[in-house]
């Protein structure tokens, strides 16, 4: 008698219990934490087109398995890949095993392939903390330690998988996967899905794609000017720094040129900053100006002019249309 109970305890803790399904006709999956580790999935139920994601700050080694294992179609990593080394053996990177590799898509922000979340993080001193995935505090709706919360993970994999996918389960918390294998019949613990936070103003489709600047060129007339203003993008960890020399949320540009602005945010620093790029061109596409001996006139593409004379310049768009300028000096 003994025995058999010694059997069944084993059996017991080798399974991890008790969760939640959020929505039975779902296809999305997904398993979140801080710490990372090793975690193991079992697909045990008949799933079609079934998405898994997977957001840690530490790295994690996922293991699929199960009878259903070959209704996954994508997997996402997204988070901060840090190595993790508290979580038994030691992980370097993020690695999925028992699926193609094909179907897998990892954004790593500790290499600069970060990926932007589609609703912003909690405030703090007035701005966003955090724009991007990068790991999981547990479940809540929202989160003060700099980690994503619940609902903004959840909306960021079901607006990656796209048209048609629905949360089917949430696992999250803060310490290491536990040990033992997640069944897929047996859900997750944590629903929530519904944004508490705004929007991200700069998220474009796809997880690292986003604008600042709607347009690409502008048409600049002699005599006029534009004022680019970025206030509606606020961080905490310094002001945008322009290629004009301005450190502002806003500039204003009266030349034409090809101008750049850099962002430093929670994800994206030194040397990953967030960049936008816009070509200013004239109307004309001949410019006439003075100069006088010992002076210097900065041409269109930002090289330096100090003698009479034309100069040529073409200027390309991000579009990859070009715009050539005339300068009578």
């Amino acid at each position: 008698m003994k025995r058999l109970i010694f059997v069944a305890s084993l059996l017991f803790v080798s399974r991890i219990q008790a969760q939640d399904i959020c929505h039975a006709d779902g296809n999305v999956i997904i398993f979140s934490n801080y710490e990372g580790g090793h975690l193991t999935i079992d697909i045990d139920v008949d799933i079609p087109d079934l998405k898994i994601g997977i957001c840690t700050y530490h790295a994690a080694e996922v293991t699929f398995t199960g009878t259903y294992a070959g209704n996954i179609t994508e997997v996402i990593f997204a988070g901060f890949d840090q190595v993790a080394d508290g979580c038994g053996a030691t992980i370097d990177e993020t690695v999925f095993i028992g699926v193609d590799p094909l179907i897998v898509t990892k954004y790593s922000d500790i290499v600069g392939d970060i990926a932007i979340c589609n609703y912003l993080g909690d405030d703090l001193f007035g701005s966003p903390i955090v724009n991007c995935m990068v790991g999981a505090e547990g479940c809540a709706e929202t989160a003060s330690g700099g980690g994503n919360a619940s609902p903004q993970i959840v909306q960021f994999f079901l607006a990656e998988f796209g048209a048609g996918s629905i949360l089917y389960s949430h696992w999250t918390d803060y310490s290491c996967f536990p040990t033992g294998t997640f069944y897929a019949s047996e859900g997750g613990n944590c629903c929530f899905e519904d944004p508490v936070t705004e929007p991200n103003p700069i998220y474009d489709t796809g997880g690292t794609t986003y604008q600042f600047i709607e347009e690409d060129t502008i048409e600049l007339c002699a005599g006029d000017e534009v004022t680019f203003d970025l206030s509606f993008y606020t961080v905490v960890w310094g002001d945008p720094v322009w290629s004009t020399g301005d450190v502002s949320y806003t500039t204003t540009i009266d030349e034409p040129g090809i101008y750049t602005v850099s962002i430093s945010d929670y994800c994206h620093y030194d040397p990953f900053y967030l960049t936008d790029t816009v070509t200013i061109v004239p109307c004309s596409t001949t410019i006439i100006a003075d100069i006088c001996a010992g002076e210097f006139y900065t041409l269109p593409d930002g090289s330096i002019a100090d003698t009479t004379g034309e100069y040529e310049t073409i200027l390309i768009a991000t579009d990859g249309s070009d715009s050539l300028v005339t300068t009578i000096l």
